[in-house]
């Protein structure tokens, strides 16, 4: 019956709007934890093929979800028309889907010669973390919609972010999933998919006994307890121990300046005096008796900061007068001895004593917005993208240093990447800060996606973190992964809190994430090889 057949199709895009869903601006985070079951319903014991092409539905479910709002930030500020838009963001979303589309072929694979066990629901979900950092490595790298990062808005469940990072998360998420589904296979949902869409209808795929599924039962609340139990011990821990470290007023001002206005040059005292106005106000709600450090957002300054004039001045004079350090973005530029201009995303430390007590210069920057990789094969998207920027990246992730803090400086794009925050801690960095400007993004989820992950950053490695945006999300993280003061978009605000100056080295800001990726890699290749094995005797 054609009707009957449609079913798989619809079970693998409900995984994908499931899986999008547990992410802002719907937040329906215990998604994650069984968005992957009806996929595996579908894929359980399929030739790859098959199995292949639905997880791909379902990757386009879950991304064309996640990161729909590329299309009218591009059409609006890419100068592309909406028509042409959608195409090419659906081709990101399909090369996106590809990840979960080998995934799901593997698994398919792997089901159809080793069935259900523990080893099979671990080697598949370490596959699965393995396609994810691969994912945000390559080309550049898209780490964006991590499995983990769906529950940050439970801080008790990414404790253990500070051993693994966001991946060790990711695995335990999908080895959820596939506990769930070794419960599901007692009652043959599986199989009853499997008849629905197969055009030979020959195959029931057996159900597991009863044994496997009290192991599935026990894995599911082994892990569930763990990840709570741990995450209460951890924060509590965390907590406790912040009498040991030096406090620091610090605030995220929020100046909400419309991005079409943003660089108006009739603009650009305006601008400045609305950061003063609300940095004033943000001073008073902090102590005197303790150092103060105000951050402004990604470009705040419509003007570059290192050239020396009036504008410049009013800065050091207002850092001077009020007693505080200050974090300002600003545009910057390199000019060569062949009088060639390069370009940077750069954010400058100010302090009291009249000084600039640092530069940071973005490392990682966004391809076709800030700069266009491989420019021998893609010169051509500057006719279709003109905003396309020539920026270059910075090479030094030390951080800026005033009195005893030491500053560890993402900017916008690069607070999604684990391990730019981490070397950032391993140099050092006992504060970390966040400066973006999301106004590109309109009144979508993107605001609330990006201010998500960076929880991860703070609860990664034990450090305060303080994130302004031009237009919101801006707050400011504990080490612990709980938001103070998170504002709402597109107002006009500031937010103040004591911080403290952390020096402690997680497992992971020490290792980083290396030693897991190999321990994944070995799981996920021994469970290929034993069903390559099988298929073959």
């Amino acid at each position: 019956m054609p009707g009957v057949q449609k079913v798989p199709y619809l079970a693998s895009l409900l995984s994908g709007l499931i899986l999008g869903t547990s992410f802002a601006p719907f937040y329906w985070s215990f998604g994650v934890f069984c968005g992957l079951v009806p996929l595996l319903w579908v894929v359980w014991g399929r030739n790859w093929r098959e199995a292949g092409k639905y997880g791909f539905i379902s990757g386009v479910g879950f991304f064309g979800v996640l990161i729909w709002w590329i299309v009218p930030t591009i059409s609006r500020y890419g100068h592309l028309p909406a028509w042409a838009s959608w195409p090419v963001v659906g081709l990101l979303v399909c090369y996106l889907a590809i990840y979960p589309a080998i995934w799901a072929g593997i698994s398919g694979f792997v089901s159809s010669r080793l069935g259900w066990s523990p080893f099979v629901a671990l080697g598949l979900s370490a596959l699965w973390v393995l396609l994810e950092w691969i994912r945000g490595h390559l080309f550049s790298g898209f780490p964006w919609g991590l499995l983990a990062y769906g529950l940050s808005p439970i801080p008790v469940l990414i404790q253990t972010a500070d051993l693994w990072g966001p991946y060790g998360i990711s695995f335990l998420v999908v080895f959820i999933n596939l506990c769930l589904l070794g419960i599901s296979l007692m009652v043959g949902v599986p199989s009853l998919l499997r008849v629905a869409g197969s055009t030979r209808q020959n195959y029931i795929h057996p159900f597991i006994p009863w044994k496997q599924v009290a192991v599935s039962a026990g894995a599911v609340v082994v892990v569930l307890g763990g990840m709570a139990g741990y995450g209460l011990w951890s924060m509590d821990r965390v907590h406790l121990s912040e009498v040991r470290y030096r406090s620091l007023g610090v605030a995220a001002i929020q100046g909400a300046i419309p991005q079409d206005q943003k660089w108006a040059p009739s603009f650009a005292s305006k601008t400045i005096g609305i950061y003063e106005k609300l940095s004033i106000q943000a001073l008073r709600d902090l102590k005197r008796d303790i150092p103060r450090l105000l951050v402004w957002p990604e470009t705040a300054m419509p003007f570059y900061f290192q050239e020396s004039g009036k504008r410049k001045e009013e800065l050091l004079d207002f850092a001077i007068k009020h007693r505080c350090a200050l974090l300002v973005g600003s545009p910057a530029y390199l000019i060569s001895p062949g009088n060639e201009v390069s370009y940077l995303n750069s954010a400058f430390l100010l302090a009291p004593d009249g000084k600039v007590h640092g530069q940071y210069n973005k490392r990682h920057l966004v391809p076709f917005g800030e700069y266009l990789p491989w420019k021998w094969i893609t010169w051509w998207v500057k006719g279709l993208l003109p905003s396309a920027g020539e920026f270059v990246p910075g090479t030094s992730d030390r951080p800026l240093v005033w009195q005893r803090l030491r500053l560890g400086i993402l900017i916008c794009f690069e607070s999604i990447f684990p391990g730019l925050s981490r070397k950032s801690v391993r140099d050092g960095a006992n504060l970390l800060a966040v400066i973006t400007n999301d106004a590109w993004f309109g009144k979508t989820g993107a605001p609330f996606q990006h201010a998500d992950m960076a929880v991860f950053r703070a609860v990664e490695s034990r450090r305060w973190l303080i994130r302004a945006a031009n237009t919101g999300v801006s707050e400011i993280i504990a080490p612990w992964g709980e938001e103070y003061g998170r504002t709402p978009i597109f107002v006009r605000t500031y937010i103040t809190h004591v911080a403290k100056l952390r020096n402690d080295i997680t497992l992971f800001a020490r290792y980083g994430d290396a030693w897991i990726i190999v321990v994944f890699l070995l799981l996920s290749v021994g469970c290929c090889i034993k069903a390559v094995f099988l298929s073959i005797r």
